[in-house]
C-alpha cells in the first residue's frame, strides 16, 4: 500500500499528463481541474479507523480513496419536481452520484454537486483520466438539465 504523499504526487502527475490546467486546491491538500462553468475537485480520504484498517488490510482493500467532486449548479429553487428529478430521473442517466445542498450564496436556494470515489492506492493514469471524463460528462449533463428544467446557473456563473 502506498502512503498518502506518494499517492498525491502520482495523482498530480497523472492529472498534468492529461489536462493542460491543473491547479492545487486552496488548502494545498488536493487539486482541481477547471472546466467551463464548474471545476472538478480532486481530494483524498484516508481510512484510519483501526477496525476498518485491519479489515481493509486483511481483504486487500485500499486505505486511501480519491474523491472527484464537482459543484455543478446553484440558484435552484426547491420544489417537488426538483426532488423527483434528483431521486428518480437523474440516477438512471448518470454513472456518478449527485446531491443537493443549501446554496452558500442564498439559503433559500439549493446547489447541486456530483461526486465519485475510487481507490487511490492502485490508481493508474487511465483510470483517473476516465473517472474525470465521466465526472465532466455527467456533470455537464446534470448542469444542462438543471438549467433547462429549474432555471439553475452554472456554479461559476453569478
Amino acid at each position: 500500500m502506498s502512503n498518502l504523499l506518494e499517492i498525491k504526487d502520482r495523482v498530480g502527475r497523472y492529472l498534468r499528463e492529461v489536462f493542460n490546467d491543473v491547479r492545487i486546491s486552496a488548502d494545498g491538500e488536493g487539486y482541481f481541474v477547471p472546466f467551463e462553468g464548474y471545476r472538478v475537485n480532486v481530494t483524498f480520504e484516508v481510512i484510519d479507523d483501526p477496525e476498518q484498517v485491519k479489515w481493509s488490510e486483511e481483504n486487500g482493500m485500499p486505505l486511501h480513496k480519491l474523491v472527484l467532486q464537482t459543484w455543478v449548479c446553484h440558484d435552484i429553487t426547491p420544489s417537488n419536481e426538483f426532488y423527483k428529478f434528483m431521486v428518480e430521473d437523474l440516477p438512471r442517466r448518470t454513472s456518478i452520484q449527485a446531491f443537493a445542498a443549501v446554496d452558500a450564496r442564498d439559503e433559500t436556494k439549493l446547489s447541486v454537486s456530483t461526486y465519485q470515489r475510487i481507490a487511490a492506492d492502485t490508481i493508474d493514469p487511465n483510470e483517473l483520466k476516465f473517472a474525470i471524463r465521466f465526472s465532466v460528462w455527467d456533470s455537464t449533463l446534470v448542469g444542462e438539465e438543471l438549467i433547462e428544467k429549474f432555471g439553475a446557473k452554472w456554479m461559476n456563473e453569478d
